[in-house]
């Protein structure tokens, strides 16, 4: 409880322990938050302090037990409400702080592992799709270029047939770290089937920086792989599409560059081919991101270049 004046009236031993010290004023509680959280936290209990309606804030509260040092910061759900006197006049307020770090972390930890192939470590199937659409709703705002890379794994069935799940579940395991290796922070990696990944590379300026992120994954999965004592040699088959800005459907950039890895696949040969293509306004999308209609344009134009082949994973290379 703290006065008019900021001065703190009475404070338990609950507050001592989320804190790590018996605070004296208003002011001295607020510098115990942390700095991010302090100038919103500190409007917020003048607010109350001077009469204002009672609110609740989240701040991030130091914690040190006594005799050990810093502890670790809490999250905490503040409740604010307001004390006046006979005459309504403001006299101070309550402050009651409740600690939802274990909440909040839980909450955290459920979302990441729903959003995670659990096999791959890589983002699953919805969260790479969502991600995609992030990318092309962020591009229709800056024009920025948008990636996918389609990334199909040859003859893994046989790696099952012949040496087992376990051996199939290590080599997905080791291409998904290789994967993740590869990329820059602000790319996805998803496991969107058995032994199909999708990469999404959001702010790509070009066909050619496409296909040049390509040709770091295809280097990323050339050679052999030791998995569970056995020499697996890899091969993968890519297909990249590139969006140049807004106004794409994640659907559309999708089977793109799903189509051109089924024509690497079936060229059977060592390079990799990359196509990019300008998505027919039919396959645009539409109001709330889904594919709109053609509107009359039946005569809607699809563009596809050329561009340097990539290496092909399972060319002989040593990999670490």
């Amino acid at each position: 409880q703290f006065d008019g004046a900021g001065g703190l009236v009475y404070s338990n031993e609950r507050l001592k322990e989320l804190v790590g010290t018996v605070p004296a004023t208003v002011a001295e509680v607020v510098e115990l938050a942390a700095p991010a959280d302090r100038v919103a936290f500190g409007a917020a209990l003048d607010g109350v302090r001077g009469g204002g309606p009672g609110r609740s804030v989240h701040a991030t509260m130091g914690a040190a037990g006594e005799g050990e040092g810093e502890g670790e910061p809490r999250l905490c759900e503040v409740s604010l409400r307001p004390l006046t006197g006979p005459a309504g006049e403001a006299t101070g307020g309550v402050a009651c702080f409740t600690d939802v770090t274990e909440g909040v972390r839980l909450r955290r930890e459920l979302e990441q592992r729903a959003a995670t192939d659990d096999l791959t470590g890589c983002a699953n199937r919805r969260a790479v799709m969502a991600a995609l659409d992030d990318s092309l709703a962020a591009a229709g705002r800056t024009g920025a270029g948008t990636a996918a890379i389609f990334v199909d794994l040859d003859g893994f069935k046989r790696v099952n047939d012949t040496l087992g799940h376990v051996v199939g579940d290590a080599v997905l395991a080791n291409v998904g770290r290789r994967l993740l290796g590869a990329v820059r922070s602000v790319d996805r990696v998803g496991r969107v089937g058995g032994d199909e990944f999708l990469v999404v590379c959001p702010g790509v300026a070009s066909l050619e920086e496409t296909s040049a992120v390509a040709s770091r994954l295809a280097s990323a999965l050339a050679g052999r792989l030791n998995a569970c004592g056995h020499e697996v040699e890899l091969r993968a088959s890519f297909g990249a599409a590139w969006a140049a800005g807004g106004g794409y459907s994640a659907d559309a950039l999708v089977r793109s560059a799903d189509s051109a890895m089924y024509r690497s696949k079936a060229a059977a040969g060592p390079p990799v081919s990359v196509l990019a293509e300008e998505v027919p306004r039919e396959r645009r999308a539409g109001p709330g991101g889904q594919p709109g209609e053609a509107a009359g344009h039946p005569s809607s134009t699809r563009r596809r270049r050329g561009v340097p082949a990539l290496p092909r994973a399972g060319d002989e290379q040593s990999v670490p």
